[in-house]
């Protein structure tokens, strides 16, 4: 066996090094591993100290961000256990080495059924889309396997992916992004799926050490170690409430906790209450900006430089001026909730559909008076609903006041504070996450955990993990940002216009968001609703850029970019249906029907169908512009 103490040694003070943990009582947890030749971890299980959530992360956190390890000369056959006792202050780490050979690769290889013949398509699935995940589980094992990456080069080839890109590999990680059910039994799907993109990002990372790939995999772990809580909780309301958390699960692991304690549960009492308590001011530290990075001047300038704070694989991007004075107008288009709300009031249940609770309406009242804020919607990694309504994405929601209401930000973090039910530190910014958000000002969607980086700047999201990797970003600057200035569509969107948005697909991404890209799927099968009549003809690698829109009120400009002249010519005569939908017709005429008119007009130019319209019928033409942007609507 190899593995000395001198090993162990350094592998203990590499992890005591990234060892950060806002637990300060006792520990007991063991975990195992295993190291790559390079010193990378993987094969990860928690044996130990399945209760507590704060020590779970800290447990992970440092020993991925360790990596690369000082590792033994041979890792082949080589099981690490490392035992963490003490406090979470002054924790104790001990390594040792055992033998643990596993099963050959070649034998686990052949066990996976072969697929069919994989054509040149846009989208991944079927046969191609289960050896992926088959081959990825095995990489699960078999980290930086040459033969693994060649067959997943093989499946990935077919959908113009390349195992040699790191962020081809995030967009498989991204795809199989795995939702952990709290129950006793934890869902094999759920951790199946955490096990691929446990696989992909580590190759992102073997390809490029960025700290932020780092942070993904470290959240992909967490989730893995959720279901390993769940099979160990045997319906024990604390572990239920500890993987909950652990997940982003907010209510769930409240209700599991709040039960726990009722059966005299001291720790579940204990993390509650460490939940809830003011962040350590000595953690918090002031972020230093440079000019690209800060807001400043003209408002309706403020979005270029948060190109820089959002992460580099953001697809859409939706940006609206708002006053306090605006309500809603059923003759023009709106994303963004009003600013100022009143209780049961109109304006609310016209656009949300529900009436805002009055805790809301309070708290929305700091927006009296501003004349002028920037709301920014940010968003990726489209899913389809589970049923009928709207799909979900990663969203960041940014709302920018002007110079004279800057100070709103911090009068609004000051008020809502002890209305959270989670308060912590992350990236040197206090973070607060609440069950039911005790404000509506100028949301799109309902990101839960909020921030103020900076005065006169507001930010929330509906995953921590999403929010940290923006306040990772304003802590490290990068100089690679969000939709870079040579894109195409920059040429093509009204950025002075009332409302304006922007969406770039995502090579990395694309092949796994059919629902997400559902104007191309129905164009490019228009002429056949039956899957077994497709043709291969009917996809092509590479044609499809992006979409932009604008409108001021009522007058509405959107352009599709696309190589292919086909796409172009059906997308836009859907628009123009889009346009002439009426809902009180007892008859619809078919997009080829419709007589071409100056409103709305249609025109191609090169790779760009331009329609300019005026909206007749909001409720369709928001949901379909939604959809363009990658929200899938079922109804």
């Amino acid at each position: 066996m190899n593995g000395t103490q001198e090993d162990a040694q350094m592998i203990q003070a590499a992890i005591s090094e990234n060892w950060r943990c806002d637990w300060a009582g006792q520990i007991n947890s063991k975990v195992t591993f295993r190291l790559t030749k390079d010193g990378e971890i993987f094969d990860i299980h928690l044996t130990r100290g399945f209760d507590n959530p704060f020590i779970i992360k800290a447990v992970y956190h440092a020993l991925l961000f360790s990596m690369p390890l000082p590792a033994p000369i041979d890792t082949s056959s080589l099981l690490s256990t490392c035992t963490i006792s003490g406090d979470g202050q002054h924790p104790v780490f001990q390594v040792e080495f055992s033998e643990s050979p596993g099963k050959p690769l070649d034998e686990e290889i052949k066990a996976i059924p072969a697929a069919t013949k994989l054509p040149r398509h846009v989208f991944l699935y079927g046969d191609g889309a289960k050896r992926l995940d088959n081959l990825c589980q095995l990489l699960f094992f078999f980290p930086g396997s040459s033969e693994l990456c060649g067959e997943i080069g093989k499946v990935c080839s077919s959908v113009g992916l390349d195992p040699q890109n790191s962020r081809d590999w995030i967009g498989i990680a991204r795809s199989r992004n795995p939702e952990v059910p709290i129950m006793r039994n934890p869902s094999v799907k759920a951790k199946q799926s955490a096990q691929v993109a446990i696989a992909a990002l580590l190759e992102a990372w073997r390809l490029r050490h960025d700290q932020s790939v780092l942070y993904k995999l470290e959240d992909a772990w967490l989730k893995f170690a959720a279901a390993e809580v769940l099979a160990a909780s045997k319906a024990d309301p604390l572990y239920l409430g500890t993987a909950a958390l652990l997940t982003e699960q907010y209510k769930t692991a409240c209700e599991q906790y709040d039960l726990s304690i009722k059966e005299g549960n001291a720790l579940s009492k204990t993390i509650r209450d460490s939940m809830r308590a003011p962040s350590d001011k000595a953690l918090l530290n002031n972020l230093m900006l440079p000019a690209n990075y800060l807001p400043k001047g003209d408002v309706g300038e403020a979005w270029r430089p948060i190109l820089n704070w959002l992460p580099v694989d953001t697809e859409t991007l939706l940006v609206e001026r708002k006053a306090s004075n605006e309500s809603f107008q059923a003759d023009w288009i709106s994303f963004f909730q009003p600013l100022v709300v009143e209780e049961g009031g109109k304006d609310f249940k016209a656009s949300l559909g529900y009436s805002p609770k009055i805790s809301q309406c309070e708290t929305n009242k700091l927006f009296l008076n501003t004349e002028d804020i920037l709301c920014i919607h940010a968003a990726k990694t489209f899913k389809p609903p589970d049923g009928l309504g709207g799909g979900s994405s990663d969203a960041i929601e940014i709302l920018i006041l002007s110079d004279s209401d800057k100070n709103i930000s911090k009068k609004l973090m000051s008020r809502i504070q002890n209305e959270c039910i989670y308060r912590q530190v992350v990236e040197g910014v206090e973070v607060l996450t609440f069950l039911e958000r005790p404000w509506s000002y100028g949301s799109m969607f309902s990101g839960n955990s909020i921030c103020s980086p900076c005065d006169g700047v507001i930010v929330s999201a509906n995953s921590l993990a999403q929010l940290r990797e923006v306040l990772h970003r304003l802590r490290t600057t990068p100089s690679e940002r969000a939709f870079p200035q040579s894109l195409a569509e920059w040429k093509e969107v009204d950025t002075s216009s009332k409302l304006w948005a922007l969406r770039h697909f995502d090579r990395s991404y694309l092949p796994f968001n059919k629902f997400g890209m559902y104007d191309f799927v129905t164009t490019k099968t228009q002429e056949t609703h039956d899957e077994a009549e497709r043709k291969e003809s009917d996809y092509t690698l590479g044609t499809e850029i992006g979409f932009v829109f604008s409108s001021n009120k009522n007058k509405i400009t959107l352009k599709y970019l696309s190589k292919d002249p086909a796409v172009l010519t059906s997308v836009g005569n859907h628009w123009r249906y889009m346009f002439n939908y009426d809902e009180y017709s007892e008859k619809q005429m078919s997009a080829k029907d419709i007589p071409a008119t100056d409103d709305p007009s249609m025109r191609i130019d090169g790779d760009v169908v331009t329609v300019n319209g005026t909206m007749k019928e909001g409720g369709l033409l928001s949901m379909s512009l939604l959809m363009s942007l990658g929200y899938f609507i079922a109804i």
